[in-house]
């Protein structure tokens, strides 16, 4: 009794600094390392080896071994791999004994946590009686394994905001369609423009986060975002007095040019100023013009201005429009500021029921009317 009262003293403490050990370390490799050499000396094991998903490729497996040659663990770990990680299989979690081809003798014992296997530790062994009273132990050892494995595989999974920026955008476009298409027009420029005075493609994918949780209450998404960036630029968004990074001044600039937040911190920022260079130079517009027979037999100016609900500011900005100027051009024609310019443009869009200005000439080319 007492013997055995010391053996299992023994493993427990021996159990409690493994699980000290693999707990703390930030290596996967080095915990799977750990695994086989403690199998290998428990057992007196003439060779291990440990086959694993790869935790950054789910459909790769890779395969680490001591005291076995190449060309046999190529083969023996494509063998545990269809016996460990076919569908059929994923929920094998107890050791078992396996006879290899060349005769030896191993133990396999899976890595798991939580019903997840996510890999197979195989020791070679003399016979199954040694084995026997330590099975447990290995067990406990496999299961402190997935543990460790698990709590990596947290920590170096990218944090990404992705599936609730998702979430806030359809209801965004579900609850306040004419926000939706405002934020949508904001973010197709984005990465023109960004590319265009040098962003990166995380400071771009930031400000895209950024344009649509400015459409909400701070308290309504702040909780849920965890990317470091984009709670960052969103706190300088809210909080801050100056408007000196370029990713808030780009922000800034797109939420003004739709006509949402009219700062008047980058009013004369030269980037305002250039970014309003880029957009003219690449305004862009598609549209259909038919006939002029088929025009000749359309609508007046009041049948149009009547049938669309248009007043008569809104209708002479559409005219203007047709004649292909842009917003500061039609600002300056019409003597009013850019902002009312965009304001009568959103009404416009909404009462034609079309998303830009290209859909919107089209449509009214196409009820056959055209601007004197």
């Amino acid at each position: 009794m007492r013997d055995s009262f010391q053996n299992h003293l023994l493993q427990l403490s021996a159990f409690n600094e493994i699980f000290s050990a693999m707990t703390n370390v930030q290596n996967m490799k080095r915990v799977l390392y750990i695994l086989i050499d403690m199998g290998m000396n428990l057992l007196s094991g003439t060779f291990a080896c440990v086959l694993y998903k790869d935790v950054q490729e789910e459909c790769k497996l890779s395969i680490l071994s001591r005291g076995m040659k190449n060309d046999f663990l190529a083969y023996y770990g494509r063998d545990l791999g269809k016996r460990y990680f076919a569908a059929e299989n994923v929920n094998m979690t107890k050791g078992v004994f396996h006879q290899l081809d060349n005769g030896s003798l191993v133990y396999e014992m899976p890595i798991t946590f939580r019903s997840q296997v996510f890999g197979v530790l195989s020791i070679g062994v003399r016979n199954e009686e040694e084995v026997t009273p330590y099975i447990p132990f290995l067990s406990s050892m496999g299961i402190v394994g997935g543990i460790s494995i698990s709590l990596l595989e947290k920590e170096q999974a990218p944090q990404s905001d992705e599936k609730i920026i998702h979430v806030f955008t359809k209801l965004l476009e579900k609850q306040q369609p004419a926000k939706y298409e405002l934020s949508q027009q904001a973010i197709d420029l984005v990465s023109g423009f960004g590319q265009h005075i040098g962003l990166t493609s995380q400071q771009i994918h930031t400000i895209k986060n950024a344009i649509v949780l400015s459409f909400y209450e701070e308290e309504i998404w702040q909780d849920s975002i965890v990317e470091k960036e984009t709670q960052e630029l969103m706190a300088q968004f809210y909080h801050t007095n100056e408007v000196e990074h370029v990713s808030l001044k780009v922000l800034f600039i797109l939420l003004h040019h739709i006509g949402v937040k009219l700062d008047p911190r980058i009013k004369d920022d030269p980037l305002l100023h250039k970014f309003e260079e880029w957009e003219s130079r690449n305004y862009m517009v598609e549209m259909v013009i038919p006939l002029e027979e088929q025009v000749a037999a359309g609508l007046e100016e009041e049948e149009i201005k009547k049938k669309l609900n248009l007043s008569n500011r809104e209708m002479e900005v559409l005219a203007q429009v047709l004649n292909g100027l842009n917003n500061r051009e039609i600002a300056q024609s019409l003597f009013i500021s850019d902002h009312t310019v965009k304001n009568h443009m959103t009404n416009i869009l909404q009462k034609l029921g079309v998303t830009d200005r290209a859909q919107a000439i089209a449509k009214v080319y196409q009820m056959g009317y055209s601007p004197k």
